[in-house]
């Protein structure tokens, strides 16, 4: 599972020149420092359970409030991942800002982006073993030799993998309150996000005012019971929709079959491009995570039945451009980080079994979404000295919690959301139509900057339930 739980932005992101860095002293590049923003490093434990631990550095962002009356209690922004980085997009991602009359947090997590990120080079080669023509079983092998370099480095560096966990994610959060001198605030997170915003409500409830938590995977969700079931039932409802439009079945008159025979077809003629000057094989299970990759935003929804049929028609220039997007993408998360989170989140259970058992469900998907297979077997490797296991079971809180989903959604679907409900007393269920993971429209903008402004009244949520036409490409 690469890159599957991370906020993607991608209909935010907007190429900017950036101020002089001098001019906003940050680390990083934000064109839209203004007086009054902070940017700064806060320093934590590496591991609080270890009392001689070192100290690492976290670095943030607050971008203040440019009300003349501004509330005091911020929104903090928790992202996906686990290990999306933040700060080096901080001109798109400050564009969730969901009130202007509050200041926004920003922060990379630890062992991301510009808060002391882990073998930052370890997507760039995955994407190197993704254009290998090689069966899943074989992927694991290939990335072995990546792996020993990054656990090499961080065993020369003294890093301690223990430290990179939910549990101290939470902490981090808590001591960036503090740290900022806000008595409450508001935290809005999304897919990982939503799990840490979960966790800390649980741990640290006096601190929170209320919660926005999008595409929900709540502690209680185990990632592989259906993986494989999500995504088929995302995909299915391309086919069906593509179906009922017009324009859409006009062009695809049977897309369904188009992708199976397309898939089959890959199985033993994989298609041959070149990216980045290099060679790329793009094969059955390749052409799965190319299109469970669209299924995250409207937007990119649109454009599954143009994949399809380019990749039936081998189009070298829109399959160079999609691996591409691909690799920008998956570019956005730490997979060190990721790995080091998911190990001990979900590492003590029988990842590759529950797998394989969705697999069965699924027998059209045998070979697996390109890549994902490997997780299983990378969690019972990549930390050999793991003692950091995660104690995940349902959140029960009175927090206001606003609960997010998309009909779309091929990772975190709207049961999760109903099952995080039943325990969340205080909270509202929002689930768009033909949305995805990430459902940002003016409708989710104008309801959460509502919900801000007085979580705990119901609210009017009609404009959610508005036909919200896909434009198939």
């Amino acid at each position: 599972m690469k890159a599957i739980l991370y906020f993607i932005i991608c209909g935010l992101i907007s190429t900017t020149a950036c101020q002089s860095q001098d001019v906003h002293n940050c680390a990083f590049p934000y064109s839209k420092h203004a007086v009054g923003d902070r940017c700064g490093l806060l320093t934590v434990p590496e591991n609080r359970q270890n009392p001689n631990s070192k100290k690492i550095q976290l670095a943030y962002l607050v971008i203040k409030s440019k009300s003349s009356q501004p509330k005091s209690d911020p929104v903090v922004f928790l992202q996906g991942g686990p290990g999306g980085v933040v700060l080096p997009l901080a001109d798109a991602y400050s564009n969730l800002q969901l009130d202007e009359d509050r200041d926004f947090v920003l922060f990379d997590p630890r062992g991301t982006g510009y808060s002391q990120a882990l073998c930052p080079d370890l997507m760039s080669n995955l994407m190197e073993v993704l254009a290998m023509d090689i069966q899943p079983e074989q992927e694991y092998q290939a990335l072995e030799k990546f792996l020993k370099i990054c656990q090499q480095d961080v065993q020369e560096q003294d890093i301690d993998l223990n430290g990179y966990n939910s549990q101290e994610n939470v902490y981090d959060l808590e001591d960036l309150r503090e740290h900022l001198g806000y008595d409450q605030w508001n935290i809005f997170g999304g897919s990982y996000g939503s799990r840490l915003g979960l966790l800390y409500m649980d741990l640290f409830p006096n601190s929170i005012r209320s919660a926005t938590l999008v595409g929900i995977f709540p502690p209680q969700i185990r990632m592989y019971d259906d993986l494989i079931s999500n995504f088929n039932q995302s995909l299915q409802k391309v086919f069906s929709q593509c179906a009922q439009d017009p324009d859409c079945r006009e062009r695809y008159p049977d897309l369904k079959q188009e992708f199976l025979d397309t898939f089959a077809e890959l199985k033993g003629n994989p298609i041959r491009i070149n990216w980045k000057d290099k060679p790329f094989t793009l094969n059955a299970q390749d052409m799965l995570l190319f299109i469970h990759q669209r299924l995250y935003t409207r937007n990119s929804i649109a454009t599954v039945p143009f994949l399809i049929r380019a990749l039936k028609d081998r189009d070298q220039n829109v399959l160079k451009q999609a691996s591409a997007d691909l690799n920008k993408r998956m570019q956005l998360i730490n997979l060190a980080t990721y790995w080091s989170v998911m190990t001990c989140d979900e590492g003590v259970y029988d990842n590759k079994q529950k797998l394989q058992a969705d697999l069965a469900k699924n027998p059209q998907y045998q070979l697996g979404i390109g890549v994902f297979s490997t997780d299983p077997l990378i969690y019972e490797t990549w930390n050999a000295n793991a003692s950091c296991y995660t104690y995940l079971e349902a959140v029960a809180s009175d927090i206001p919690t606003l609960l997010v989903s998309g009909t779309f959604d091929p990772v975190t679907p709207p049961a999760n959301a109903e099952q995080a409900a039943k325990y969340l007393r205080n909270s509202q269920l929002i689930t768009f139509t033909n949305e995805g993971h990430a459902p940002f429209n003016s409708c989710f903008f104008d309801l959460a900057k509502s919900f801000l402004n007085d979580p705990n009244r119901k609210l009017n949520t009609s404009c959610a339930q508005k036909e919200r036409n896909i434009r198939w490409r």
